[in-house]
């Protein structure tokens, strides 16, 4: 890497600060300082044994193992430290507040005609819904993330079918917009059904999914054709769930299907492929029962490392199923498998509710039979 090249923290292109508490607590992002003599774990190149990196201003100015310090900067012992990457958490809800209800009036939510029924009909059926909308931040909100090392995320509301646009996001202390780096970034859809009473089974959600897409296709259609020639016909009607659906359907815009079983994960490759779209896997417990297809499917993995984890008010352990206890088993061995099939995957903190448990179940990933070097790049 070039000393002069700069780059930015947040994008982890370079190399990031994982440093013990009470280094981390010395730095400031309006301070240059540089960190000499650490062992340098660059991911994208070879480790450097003895390095230094300079950082100006929040950004990266010089890493390498010959670089020469300014008489300016503050110097920080990095002897006997390794420093890595600042991590990403490749799907998350950091900073996202619930969404709220839809009111009525000329500006409410539009969805499909078909969609309508009882109960909210709009709750989790939005897919112009965007994470702009619903960070909720302060100083102190990522505290937990930054103090596990991780720096940034892609994020998304968690609930209904059209989960909404998410965003990847700086885990900084700043304010929501300043913490944006690229939104909107993917199309985040659950499987999991509707608040409300349609869709409320997997059926129904992928009977919805379905008609949302062949009705964004003729909604371009029809806006195409009036574009050509609009002369004697009526202007068409704006819609805004099935604009937001139009980058999705063109392949501009990806698709993020959460999935858990083997069954979903299936469904949504198949549903990926029928529309063309351009899609990834988040969650993927199950799917170390499938790699090879994942493979052939050239299909993207953001796994959870939050591993199934035994009920603790359990009164019968011979209750669970078998399924139920060879996921627990086999879910720390997903990445491995998922490694050995070539399948391209990163880590996800899934259903976690500590930060810390993203790293030490990405160690139990290792005792599993990922190669260290994998994970850190999955990380």
């Amino acid at each position: 890497m070039k000393n002069q090249s700069y780059l930015r923290l947040s994008y982890l292109v370079a190399i990031l600060l994982i440093l013990t508490s009470s280094v981390y607590a010395q730095l400031s992002n309006s301070e240059s300082y540089a960190i000499k003599g650490a062992t340098i774990v660059t991911v994208s190149g070879a480790t450097i044994p003895n390095g230094t990196v300079i950082i100006r201003n929040g950004l990266i100015a010089a890493v390498g193992a010959e670089v020469n310090v300014p008489a300016d900067v503050r110097m920080i012992d990095g002897k006997g430290m390794t420093v890595y990457p600042g991590l990403i958490d490749a799907y998350s809800s950091y900073g996202i507040r619930p969404p709220s209800p839809p009111q009525g009036g000329a500006g409410a939510p539009q969805i499909p005609a078909f969609a309508q029924g009882g109960g909210d009909p709009t709750a989790g059926l939005l897919p112009e819904v965007t994470v702009n909308d619903l960070l909720s931040v302060n100083a102190e909100t990522f505290d937990q993330q930054r103090n596990a090392g991780i720096t940034a995320a892609l994020t998304s509301p968690r609930d209904g079918v059209f989960r909404g646009r998410s965003a990847f996001i700086n885990l900084g202390t700043e304010s929501g917009e300043k913490l944006l780096l690229r939104s909107p970034l993917a199309l985040s859809i659950g499987f999991g059904g509707a608040r409300g009473s349609y869709p409320g089974s997997l059926m129904g959600v992928f009977a919805f999914l379905r008609q949302s897409f062949l009705d964004a296709k003729n909604y371009q259609e029809l806006w195409d054709n009036y574009g050509k020639s609009p002369r004697g016909k009526a202007r068409p009607t704006h819609n805004k769930s099935l604009e937001a659906l139009l980058p999705v359907i063109s392949g501009k815009m990806p698709v993020i299907f959460n999935v858990t079983s083997e069954r979903e994960i299936r469904r949504a490759i198949t549903l990926g492929e029928e529309f063309n779209l351009k899609y990834m896997l988040s969650g993927a417990g199950q799917s170390y029962l499938i790699p090879d297809l994942l493979k052939q499917k050239n299909a993207t993995v953001l796994l959870s490392l939050g591993f199934p984890q035994k009920p603790a008010n359990l009164d019968d352990p011979e209750s669970e199923s078998l399924r139920v206890l060879k996921d627990r088993a086999e879910a720390p061995k997903a990445a491995a498998a998922l490694s050995k099939a070539g399948v391209k995957f990163a880590f996800t903190s899934g259903i976690l509710t500590k930060a810390s448990d993203f790293i030490s179940n990405a160690s139990k990933a290792v005792e599993a039979g990922l190669a260290k070097e994998e994970a850190i790049k999955a990380l």
